[in-house]
């Protein structure tokens, strides 16, 4: 819950931390920073709402408030707990961090929460939801992602959807679950991962839902160098997740290094530095940002087609800070290059560009259909 200390405390850090002193400087003199402070009458999501507008106005990524009843919150407490938060979650979180969810992903449209993505063996997939499904109430309550299921774990609820723009709303049952992100987000990886026949090739789909952290990473090339490895060609898709990817990622796609074969009398062959030597194609959106920027223009760069939409943008080094009212807030602290170019407000441009609108999309996905087209050419 916002204090009226939150915005002194936003300003104190940015005067410490901020990588532009001279950019900070023009935002304050430009009187953007009042608005931190501005607290009289105003409701909490209002106040929210303009502590982000402001932080909006310095121009660069990852300069951000997000607060306990946003989903993104709580993954990123998981993916930023080793830059100098984790004792600090410990006294929040004394279990882990977690919070009570259905596992979707949401985007407000013009103030209305659309399902932009649904977690594989999560509660929303058991029970039907589909992307670009709007969603209105649980419990006769209006929706919201985190705060509308606080103390619902395990108990059957009703959700209000609308699947189409001219259809009534419907009710379905869902049962939410305390959700580990951690955990939530590596068996979504394991789960969604597929092989799919084309007509001329073998085509293995993968998402990796973070990157953030070895962990995730190992569960990517288990899974590619397992259940996909007689695959002919995969297709990474980058959308939606955490992000995090460290930029030596690339390396096991298109690096030269070479791969060992390890075997013995009695003992299974076991592979050193594993390399998927196959075919990629990327899917990317305005979802995609980050480290996960930085790969795809990476693989890009080595050849591998990317489909999809323009990536964020967002590609400064950031640090986390927890509030004294709970709230998360990144500071941009570092301004990024790969290999010279700045990825900073202009992202990845597709080879294929497919646009796939959100609003009642029934279940559509037009990027995938395109990036799968692509790997069977």
């Amino acid at each position: 819950m916002s204090t009226p200390h939150a915005g002194q405390e936003i300003l104190e850090l940015l005067e410490v931390h901020f990588v532009d002193p001279t950019a900070l400087q023009r935002w304050k003199e430009s009187g953007a920073a009042r608005a931190l402070l501005r607290t009289g009458g105003a409701g909490e999501a209002a106040y929210d709402s303009t502590i982000n507008a402001a932080l909006t106005k310095l121009h660069i990524s990852h300069t951000q408030r997000f607060t306990p009843n946003e989903v993104e919150y709580f993954h990123l407490l998981d993916a930023y707990a080793a830059a100098g938060i984790r004792r600090r979650l410990k006294v929040l979180f004394p279990s882990g961090v977690r919070y009570t969810g259905i596992g979707v992903l949401t985007r407000r449209v013009k103030g209305e929460y659309f399902v932009s993505a649904v977690l594989p063996d999560s509660p929303a997939a058991r029970a039907g939801v589909q992307r670009g499904e709007q969603l209105l109430a649980v419990n006769e309550r209006p929706f919201s992602p985190v705060k509308a299921f606080l103390g619902l774990d395990r108990q059957v609820v009703s959700l209000l959807r609308r699947s189409r723009r001219e259809l009534i709303s419907e009710k379905i049952s869902v049962r939410p679950r305390i959700l580990t992100p951690g955990r939530l987000l590596r068996q979504a990886s394991i789960s969604g991962a597929q092989v799919i026949s084309g007509a001329r090739r073998t085509i293995g789909y993968y998402k990796p839902w973070s990157l953030a952290g070895k962990s995730h990473w190992r569960i990517l090339v288990s899974t590619l160098m397992g259940r996909l490895r007689d695959a002919d060609v995969l297709v990474l898709d980058l959308r939606n997740g955490v992000g995090g990817a460290s930029p030596d990622y690339a390396e096991f796609f298109v690096g030269r290094s070479p791969q060992l074969c390890l075997t013995g009398p009695g003992h299974a062959a076991t592979l050193v530095n594993p390399h998927w030597r196959k075919p990629v194609v990327l899917i990317v959106d305005e979802t995609t940002r980050s480290g996960n920027e930085v790969l795809a223009f990476a693989l890009q760069r080595a050849g591998c087609p990317v489909v999809g939409q323009r990536t964020a943008g967002e590609v400064a080094a950031a640090k986390p800070f927890l509030l004294s009212d709970c709230s998360l807030l990144l500071v941009a602290t570092a301004q990024v290059t790969v290999d010279g170019t700045v990825l900073e407000g202009c992202g990845v441009t597709p080879d294929i560009e497919v646009v796939s609108p959100l609003p009642f999309a029934q279940a559509s996905d037009p990027q995938f259909e395109a990036a799968i087209a692509s790997a069977d050419a």
